[in-house]
């Protein structure tokens, strides 16, 4: 095939289990014009042989001659893709044959969109300690990319093996994966292209995302949390917020709805007055959504929280933004806990 319409990359390491699947997966597809790029980074099980029982034209095997890891074998995948159009798929997971139709025909149409992702199901191996769901959930990340902005700030809502890319965006402004990310990067990756394109998910599920003990989300866990703060932060300062590394999770513990005590209530009044009224002058952030969730979980806050003194009131542009918007009643109980 001269002139693919997609490249997929399919970066393979030890996964001999469910390699196959994926593979007949992407071979599956209604939307046939592609080339699907397979890179084993050295696998010591039986990986290459599963690869190569398939024989189809539209694969090009590529074999690494060291163990490079998941990101310099991304960034090799994206040099040699010829497609205009890259996706990405994993070694574990399971594409639903209209996938790259329906990402192609809505990239089409939505010339503007850069990045785009699906809804997806969540497939727990049964092995899998983890009580937070049973079998199979279906998960939905926002859609529109200003809610996609905005929850960057706290949460990656944007599933990796689900996405579709445009190449261009690559080529236009040198970005690839980042290595001193590793084990976070394709979040790191969102937080700087979210600034440069714009991004989508469908609200179609249209894949399976396998959920086992051998992933790298379990094995690293403490040092993707330790990546993602800093990630986060340095989101945070390129929409124009200097936070640090304190405030960084303060915020992102709030966003998160995580319960905090009252002097974190208080550090965070403080440090949020430049966070919302900084919002209009910030192009990603300026819009109704990101400024009433933010504004509508400080309500709830100050209506319930009685730690607020009167010099508080009078002194917090924020306090004050939002007393406005309250209702009577609102107002007479917090002015009662103001002792006016």
């Amino acid at each position: 095939m001269h002139n693919p319409h997609i490249s997929v990359l399919l970066p393979v390491y030890n996964c001999e289990k469910y390699i196959s699947t994926a593979i007949q997966s992407i071979l599956d597809q209604t939307y046939s014009n592609f080339e699907l790029i397979i890179i084993n980074d050295c696998s010591t099980d039986n990986s290459e042989k599963e690869i190569n029982a398939f024989n189809d034209p539209r694969i090009k095997y590529h074999k690494n001659l060291e163990n490079l890891k998941l990101i310099q074998t991304l960034n090799i995948g994206i040099q040699l893709s010829k497609g205009e159009y890259i996706a990405r798929m994993d070694a574990d997971d399971i594409s639903y044959p209209e996938r790259f139709e329906k990402q192609i025909n809505y990239l089409e149409k939505n010339k503007d969109v850069g990045v785009l992702g699906t809804s997806f199901k969540l497939l727990k191996e049964n092995s899998l300690n983890d009580n937070r769901f049973d079998g199979i959930k279906k998960v939905k990340y926002p859609l529109n990319s200003e809610e996609i902005a905005f929850e960057l700030i706290y949460n990656n809502v944007i599933l990796h093996p689900s996405v579709m890319f445009r190449k261009s965006i690559f080529d236009q402004h040198k970005t690839l994966y980042n290595i001193e990310y590793t084990h976070a990067e394709e979040y790191y990756l969102w937080t700087e292209l979210i600034l440069k394109t714009k991004f989508s998910n469908l609200e179609d599920c249209l894949l399976e995302y396998r959920v086992h003990d051998s992933q790298i989300s379990n094995n690293y866990s403490e040092i993707q949390l330790i990546k993602t703060l800093e990630i986060q932060r340095k989101y945070l300062n390129r929409l124009g917020f200097n936070f640090n590394q304190f405030e960084t999770k303060l915020l992102i513990e709030f966003l998160q709805s995580k319960e905090l005590k009252n002097e974190e209530i208080r550090t965070l009044i403080g440090i949020l007055n430049d966070f919302v009224f900084k919002l209009p002058y910030l192009t990603i952030l300026d819009h109704k959504h990101s400024l009433s969730i933010i504004l509508k979980k400080l309500k709830n806050i100050i209506i319930n929280c009685k730690t607020f003194n009167i010099q508080d009131f009078y002194s917090n542009k924020l306090i004050q933004r939002i007393f406005l918007d309250l209702t009577i009643k609102q107002k007479i109980s917090f002015l009662r806990k103001q002792k006016i």
